[in-house]
């Protein structure tokens, strides 16, 4: 169903939000594309994304409500319907606004069933007029683009030439060309890329510009459009695309069929510019790709080396956002080397998917915590739409950025699951000759990593946990057992009795044999039978 756009204009956010959250709008027919806080910045989005409704306050800064209406009404370029809010209940207000020929007027706080009911009287209005064809000289247009693209011949036949002639030629044009504009990000205007054309070829008649699909856009360049460039159709779209990214931080992307002498040539070129688009991941992104120049070129139907992948997954495992940018230019840059064929780039991405899908199970991660990161799927889902390089270029590296976090976050979760291991291997293994590096290295894992892993997990040094386990041994055998200090130093895994005895002072603030007496002591104190007895 074909939404019609809504331009909100109130100087206050909570009032604009209210709207927005008041009715469901599509249920209505319409979406809200853009807000504005004042009458002049208003002005610029009509300009701009020419909404089929302005839905304005009347008093707001800079420029108010009816003087904005007055100044629309004044260029004669818009025929837009303005709803009118207001929290007075002026009548000289709602004069004015008759005299603006303003579709309503309603006050705040508005009502929802009132909106609703101006949003179909609106509605309705704009669908009788695509209906009636009020803009008849597009309409024609639009038949003659479609027959184009369906290479509908006998269709062309009964649309009216001389008309289409003269809306499109406007003179003898000795050249003519159907161009394809593919819009960067998706979901680009017409009505803004007609304009740069126009502007950038610097002639009175509007530009044509009719909508493929969401992205993709067809016009007709003639040798009027490149009079400003020596007649060279080149520099002419390759000035589009340059005044679009500097205009409207878009990319766009353009691709020339065929020459076409005459208006019934015209099929050829939208039948070559449409197989241009096999081209898009095959020739560097700023170029403008015309059918002269990539005619004899053939495209490889095979997929791009597998190093171009594991590279990529390594720079995710490394969790490097400088260094997972540049394996994703590599990658693209190699399927301009080998030409790829837009199914091929596909099989590619998917596989790319693939290996990061693979990566994060086998860390133990689960598919659930994949499909949640925001660009999964889009980008799993990338052959079913017609993106081109910038956008391939953002989902990847997007999905290639959130996925090295997902990662990086599961091999924490995973060292802390082995730094758990490794306390129970000490406890278990103390009695043994280890050491920081032995340790470290039979988990496979850096030991300076470890050190610091296990003092954050724990909140002492390795060596020191170490010591203080066998300590803890060593006091046990000295209350539970007669065994000589040498002995116990050896049965809790040092070399040296007398280091034991100095590590042991050092920990407890006595000997092991003041220790052992203390015990006695007070085992004597409380009438024990062995309380004269003392061993050393």
């Amino acid at each position: 169903m074909l939404m019609f756009k809504v331009l909100l204009v109130d100087d206050e956010m909570y009032v604009r939000r209210g709207l927005r959250n008041l009715i469901d709008w599509h249920e209505s027919g319409f979406e809200i594309v853009d807000e504005a806080d004042n009458g002049a910045d208003a002005l610029r989005l009509i300009e701009e994304i020419r909404p089929d409704l302005v839905i304005t306050d009347i008093r707001m800064p800079v420029l108010s409500g009816l003087e904005l209406i007055g100044q629309v009404n004044e260029t004669g370029r818009f025929n837009i319907p303005f709803i009118i809010l207001s929290g007075y209940g002026d009548f000289k207000y709602a004069q004015q606004a008759v005299r603006y020929n303003v579709h309503d007027y309603i006050l705040k706080p508005v009502d929802e069933d009132e909106l609703r009911a101006a949003l179909q009287k609106i509605g309705d209005r704009l669908r009788q007029s695509q209906a009636s064809g009020m803009d008849q000289e597009n309409s024609l247009l639009a038949s003659f683009f479609r027959s184009l693209l369906m290479d509908a011949g006998e269709e062309r036949e009964a649309i009216e030439r001389d008309k289409i002639e003269r809306r499109l030629l406007a003179d003898d044009a000795a050249e003519l060309y159907y161009f394809i504009v593919e819009s960067e990000p998706i979901g680009g205007d017409k009505a803004v890329i007609a304009d740069t054309i126009t502007s950038v070829a610097g002639i009175d008649v509007p530009t044509y510009v009719h909508e493929q699909e969401r992205n993709r856009f067809g016009f007709v360049g003639t040798t009027r459009h490149f009079e400003r460039f020596g007649g060279v159709m080149e520099r002419f779209a390759e000035a589009v695309r340059n005044e679009a990214v500097k205009r409207f931080s878009r990319e766009l992307r353009l691709y020339a069929g065929q020459c076409a002498r005459c208006i019934d040539e015209l099929a050829d070129s939208c039948r070559t510019a449409n197989q241009l688009l096999q081209y898009k991941f095959a020739v560097p992104e700023s170029d403008v790709i015309s059918y002269e120049a990539v005619k004899d070129i053939p495209l490889i139907h095979t997929d791009a080396d597998r190093q171009f992948i594991s590279a990529l997954t390594e720079r995710m495992e490394e969790n490097d956002s400088a260094a997972i940018r540049h394996a994703v230019d590599a990658l693209l840059l190699e399927f301009q080397a080998k030409r790829l064929a837009p199914h091929a780039v596909g099989r590619t991405i998917d596989r790319c998917v693939g290996s990061i899908m693979e990566t994060i199970v086998g860390m133990k991660g689960n598919t659930e915590v994949l499909i949640a990161l925001k660009t999964f799927e889009p980008l799993s889902q990338w052959n079913s739409h017609s993106g081109g390089v910038g956008s391939l270029r953002r989902l990847l590296t997007d999905l290639a950025l959130e996925g090295a976090v997902l990662i990086a976050d599961l091999r924490k979760e995973k060292m802390h699951g082995s730094i758990h291991q490794i306390k129970k291997h000490i406890e278990a293994h103390f009695r043994e000759n280890m050491s920081l590096k032995s340790i470290a290295g039979k988990f496979y894992m850096n030991p300076v990593y470890v050190g610091q892993l296990f003092r954050k997990a724990y909140g002492l040094y390795f060596n020191e946990f170490l010591l203080k386990v066998r300590i803890q041994e060593a006091k046990q055998l000295l209350r539970q057992t007669e065994l000589r200090i040498y002995e116990i130093a050896e049965r809790v895994g040092f070399n040296s009795a007398d280091y034991f005895v100095t590590q042991f002072e050092k920990l407890e603030r006595m000997s092991p044999s003041d220790y052992r007496n203390l015990l006695l002591n007070k085992t004597f104190q409380n009438g024990g039978a062995n309380a004269n007895l003392k061993l050393k």
